[in-house]
């Protein structure tokens, strides 16, 4: 190729850049912060004017890790190209949030994002005394295994759900909002239920349980929350072999929470990919 032609291909290559692939420039809080006031409303600054009517809670997407699914309202403002998230509660101590911004979003000139984009950050938690009451033992099933807390009702109070590795069980212990549990409620998973975590998978705001099948299982079990803390009958999907742990976040970029499993014997990753409803696909 002739100096000159690959001068003229470059320059178009600048121009197609810039003419064409919009870009989130800055947020606010920015990636991974810490500390982050439990107040706080969410900034993101865009190079270019874009459309606000293409700024929705299916673009713009905020999840807690134990509130689910963020509600709050939008504002878009051409003067300085930016849109601002103003949550309609404050988020819990501590919590992990996680935006996601779709490739949906567009220009004035309807032109899109150039791809997804997502950042995380973290609140602040309060000043504790560091000591603990005496404990209060709950029951399980046999050969409880994980742990997690979240708040699988929606009354802002962190409950527990517990995998039972021997019963082929999740525990769900809803809390009565002063620190106590109801009696456990027990949902069948696959064979050897090792680790659970939650997301909102089905966009119902509520949270949802994932839980990954060890000991002969080879898959992972979905079970939605029916809005008030109680859960459907498990769905299984095939994994790979022996797996532990999973991940959860937006691989796609259609503002739908995927999943990630690591399979310890067969050395891989097995990503399932959210059908927008809650359903998944190898």
């Amino acid at each position: 190729m002739k100096p000159k032609t690959i001068i003229s291909v470059v320059i178009f290559f600048l121009f197609f850049k810039m003419t064409f692939a919009q870009e989130v420039i800055s947020t606010n809080p920015t990636q991974n912060a810490i500390n982050v006031d439990r107040s706080t409303t969410i900034k993101v600054k865009f190079d270019s004017l874009m459309d606000g009517n293409s700024l929705s809670d299916n673009t713009f997407v905020v999840n807690g890790l134990r509130m689910g699914l963020i509600d709050g309202s939008l504002n878009y403002t051409d003067t300085d190209t930016s849109v601002t998230f103003t949550p309609l509660k404050d988020f819990c101590a501590g919590e992990i949030v996680t935006v996601v911004l779709t490739k949906d979003i567009e220009t004035v000139n309807s032109t899109y994002l150039d791809t997804a984009f997502a950042f995380s950050f973290t609140t602040t938690t309060t000043n504790g005394s560091a000591t603990f009451f005496t404990k209060t033992d709950y029951e399980t099933g046999n050969s409880p295994h994980t742990i997690i807390s979240a708040d699988y009702d929606g009354n802002r109070t962190l409950d527990l759900a517990v995998t039972n590795y021997n019963s082929n069980t999740v525990s769900i212990f809803l809390n009565n909002g002063d620190g106590t549990f109801s009696t456990k409620a027990d949902y069948v998973t696959g064979n050897g239920p090792r680790s659970v975590f939650s997301a909102d998978f089905d966009r119902d705001s509520d949270l949802d349980l994932v839980v990954t099948n060890y000991y002969f299982g080879n898959s992972v079990s979905i079970l939605l929350n029916n809005g008030d803390g109680s859960f459907g009958t498990k769905v299984d999907y095939v994994t790979g072999s022996d797996h532990s742990s999973g991940f959860s976040t937006d691989f796609y970029g259609d503002s739908d929470l995927d999943l990630a499993v690591f399979n310890e014997v067969s050395n891989t990753v097995s990503i399932l990919f959210n059908n927008g409803d809650g359903t998944f696909t190898a």
